[in-house]
């Protein structure tokens, strides 16, 4: 189920970040994190998915990958790991986007496995901070 989809108007000096998506299971993890995306006002649309396999389906239906995608590592029916794997599949992988582990697990595993993903750019403890995800938008543009 897709949880959330919004298109915001730019105001912030930042340069903004054209579309991002969210993954994680927790409903209340996605309440907040959308609070914050709002706040931020760096990501001009977005969506956020609490199934990794929905969000999946989403993106086969899109030419363009989003800039950057905030993926849990644990979740129900399909793992962020297990994402990562079907997502490089996509005709979008060519271009692919920043992805980002968020994650409560801050295991050796984990991270190590991150490290050597070519497609993940940075794996970071949750909960999204506004600063976070400020500097997240930020990369985008180096």
């Amino acid at each position: 189920m897709m949880y959330n989809t919004k298109s915001i108007k730019p105001h912030r000096i930042m340069d903004k970040v054209r579309h991002a998506i969210l993954i994680d299971d927790d409903e209340a993890t996605n309440v907040y994190h959308d609070i914050i995306v709002q706040e931020s006002d760096v990501v001009e649309e977005y969506q956020i998915f609490d199934s990794a396999l929905t969000a999946l389906e989403f993106l086969k239906n899109r030419e363009k990958a989003p800039d950057f995608i905030l993926l849990d590592i644990n979740m129900p029916r399909m793992t962020g790991w297990e994402f990562l794997e079907e997502y490089k599949k996509l005709d979008q992988a060519a271009n692919p986007p920043k992805v980002i582990m968020l994650t409560t697990s801050l295991g050796a595993f984990d991270k190590k496995q991150a490290e050597d993903n070519p497609i993940v750019s940075g794996f970071r403890q949750k909960p999204l901070t506004l600063e976070m995800l400020e500097e997240i938008a930020a990369s985008i543009h180096e």
